[in-house]
């Protein structure tokens, strides 16, 4: 799923089944508490608040509070699909919405009081599947991520509350993602050089420095996917031998390198203020090096996309539903 759109209400307030759940090779001796989401959802983010946001599979982006209350929304009040990425702690959301009838994406950003403002990056293009995508949005409201422009090159941006917007590539890039944006205004993300996917990771400044790295043998893929207010980045790299692995890397440049004992792909999605990091397969990796795996009932895929300070983790539960089909549900795991 490495792989996140005036407001209008479509649903009410929705109640979750609670699931208590055994750890497998936990550090720590609480039981953690799955909650399922309705049907459908996929869960992208969640706040230090316990608030998460995602798309409710019926084209609304989604915003849950604590207490239970699932509320959609719609960017625009058309044929369109709304998904929400990014939250902060002030209840400021980003994302973007896919109009079905031109299949061109565009931005938005909804403040906590329900008010959504749409967005276009200029030089972001028109044609099917281009556009503008929100990816993060940070503490001050300022929004990063990534457009397509008429040529089908990707560029990363900077989107300030005023509406300002910068745009930005890497040195010798062909394509930029920017992915993730901390409370300092410093961005990960990755590049192409050559459209060849073969992809390097990168960290932008708030002064607007870029600088690349790699983790010791990555080969054919790293993914920068997110940053924490200390600096400390998390992603993904392939080797050599084509396998899997996350990774954490320090401000200074120290890398630590990580797997899990029961999978050979690693996809790194999420890290905390304390440099927990959540993943894929279903998994939380601790500073300690400790891993606790997530699990849900009768679930054949478990995507971990968002985690809080209090290590709440959030994402997607692909569930069987009997007669040979699944269904999707976003989730939230409690440690």
């Amino acid at each position: 799923m490495l792989a996140k759109r005036m407001s209008w209400n479509a649903g009410a307030a929705l109640r979750c089944l609670c699931i208590v759940l055994v750890p497998f090779a936990a550090p720590l001796h609480a039981k953690p508490v799955l909650t399922l989401l309705p049907i459908y959802t996929q869960a992208n983010a969640i706040n230090d608040s316990g608030v998460v946001v995602g798309d409710d599979g019926y084209g609304r982006g989604f915003v849950r509070t604590p207490d239970g209350t699932l509320t959609t929304f719609k960017a625009e009040d058309s044929y369109s699909y709304t998904t929400a990425e990014s939250i902060n702690n002030s209840g400021a959301i980003t994302g973007s919405y896919l109009v079905n009838s031109t299949l061109v994406t565009h931005g938005f950003v909804r403040d906590s009081d329900g008010t959504i403002t749409d967005f276009d990056v200029p030089g972001a293009g028109n044609g099917q599947y281009q556009g503008t995508f929100a990816q993060s949005i940070n503490a001050q409201g300022v929004i990063t991520g990534y457009y397509i422009d008429q040529s089908g090159h990707v560029h990363g941006y900077l989107r300030a509350t005023n509406g300002t917007v910068t745009s930005f590539d890497v040195p010798g890039a062909t394509d930029t993602w920017a992915w993730s944006m901390n409370d300092k205004g410093a961005i990960t993300g990755y590049w192409s050089p050559d459209r060849s996917y073969h992809y390097q990771a990168f960290v932008r400044s708030a002064a607007g420095k870029i600088t690349i790295f790699n983790p010791p043998g990555a080969a054919y893929v790293n993914y920068g996917t997110a940053i924490n207010t200390k600096g400390v980045i998390t992603g993904t790299y392939t080797d050599e031998s084509n396998v899997t692995h996350g990774y954490i890397r320090q401000p200074g440049g120290a890398f630590t390198t990580f797997d899990l004992a029961t999978e050979n792909v690693v996809y790194s999605s999420a890290i905390n203020t304390k440099g927990t990091v959540a993943g894929t397969p279903g998994f939380v990796r601790y500073q300690s090096g400790a891993i606790r795996m997530i699990s849900a009932p009768k679930s054949s895929d478990v995507y971990a996309t968002g985690i809080n300070k209090d290590g709440v983790v959030t994402g997607t539960a692909e569930v069987w539903a009997g007669h040979h089909q699944t269904a999707w549900y976003g989730f939230i795991w409690t440690p």
